[in-house]
């Protein structure tokens, strides 16, 4: 003889139910400060943003980007690269597929790579940061 197979359900969940008796610790708790906690880790988006100190890193930046001999043979290529490689540290997101700086340098047409990814190192070090493809590298190193 076969047995039907008994199937037992979970009882009805009722949102609006509460129980007869409250939590003995729920008096005795308080709102967490959140605004406090914030405001303490520099957070908050209520203050005005430093604009000196913004348009000082700005300043550094393109100072490093135009910083080269405009004598130079191509000097206008070797800014555009410089740029590039900036933006690359920042963020390798910024390219369509996030490249690395090899395929980058290929994309660009750079003959040596190696000349683009001391570019990226400098970048890296005027930055002061570095991005995921950079972890390993021998060339954000300081010299």
């Amino acid at each position: 003889m076969q047995q039907k197979e008994r199937k037992i359900m979970k009882p009805e969940f009722h949102e609006d139910y509460t129980a007869g008796q409250l939590d003995p610790l729920y008096e005795s708790t308080v709102d967490f400060d959140m605004a406090e906690v914030e405001r303490r880790l520099g957070e908050t988006t209520d203050t005005e943003p430093d604009y000196d100190a913004l348009g000082k890193l700005v300043e550094r930046l393109l100072n490093w980007v135009a910083g080269v001999d405009m004598g130079r043979p191509n000097a206008e290529a070797m800014i555009g690269r410089r740029f590039l490689a900036m933006a690359w540290v920042t963020n390798p997101g910024l390219f369509k597929g996030s490249p690395s700086a090899s395929k980058l340098a290929e994309t660009l047409g750079i003959k040596r790579k190696a000349d683009f990814w001391e570019l990226t190192g400098e970048a890296a070090r005027v930055l002061g940061i570095s991005n995921r493809s950079q972890k390993h590298g021998w060339n954000r190193k300081s010299p």
